[in-house]
């Protein structure tokens, strides 16, 4: 008897053992950790706190398919470099991110699939940055008070811009030499120059730009404005500062 009373518990143990240890390798590899300032990511990351001031780079990005969720939190620098940097990879999520004080505040370089989304740029020298990135999705993030462009896509294809705010930027929305993106209600006022400015116009026949706002129902040249809201911008533009494709000097 002394046995089998010993062995239901032991059963039970390894049963359980057997039970948790599935649990936990089935659980996604989510670190709650708050990195220093330049650290490399390379796995999900969800931070616990501020990061900085920091006097160079705020964090990068360096693994293609990974999550990092700021929580709310805050990651401040001091001038120059950039906040959150992707280059080369694909795949990647970065979400309720808030960055200032740096020269670019979400900068993605040769970076696709990747989804931005509930982040916060204000006070640097540019919001969002996109370089050579096609097929991205940007939603519900904001671009305020930065002194060049709030969300700019540079050389940049098949993007999805959708519910981002920029407001009181040099440029709200900037598309340079960037085709087939949509913008769908987006919001740009009080900015110096333009709401939304594009010139991404080509001469060349075989390489046209069209990119499409869901806005006003107002068009200028290639950018089809038809539903993205914008007022008060244009302090230094003549003419409809709302929606451009004149020459910028951001």
């Amino acid at each position: 008897m002394q046995n089998n009373s010993m062995s239901v518990p032991l059963a039970v143990l390894l049963l359980l053992t057997a039970v948790g240890s599935m649990f936990i390798f089935s659980l996604p590899a989510v670190f709650a950790t708050n990195p220093a300032c330049g650290a490399t990511i390379t796995a999900n990351t969800t931070l616990t706190g501020n990061i900085g001031p920091c006097s160079g780079d705020g964090l990068i990005i360096g693994k293609s398919g990974i999550i990092l969720n700021c929580g709310g939190h805050t990651i401040t620098g001091t001038g120059g470099y950039d906040g959150i940097t992707l280059n080369g990879l694909t795949k990647v999520t970065v979400e309720k991110c808030k960055v200032k004080g740096f020269d670019y505040g979400f900068l993605l370089e040769i970076s696709s699939s990747t989804h931005l989304t509930g982040n916060t740029a204000n006070n640097n020298g540019y919001g969002f940055y996109l370089s050579s990135s096609p097929s991205n999705t940007l939603t519900g993030n904001t671009a305020n008070s930065n002194t060049d462009n709030g969300f700019l896509i540079s050389g940049s294809g098949s993007n999805h811009l959708t519910k981002n705010t920029a407001n009181a930027n040099g440029v709200g929305f900037h598309l340079s030499g960037s085709s087939s993106n949509t913008l769908t209600g987006n919001i740009a006022n009080n900015n110096v120059e333009y709401g939304y400015y594009d010139n991404s116009v080509s001469s060349s026949p075989g390489f046209p730009h069209w990119n499409t706002a869901n806005s006003y129902g107002t068009t200028v040249a290639k950018l089809s404005t038809t539903g993205d809201k914008g007022t008060g911008n244009g302090a230094l533009a003549g003419g409809n500062p709302n929606i451009s494709t004149a020459t910028s000097p951001f």
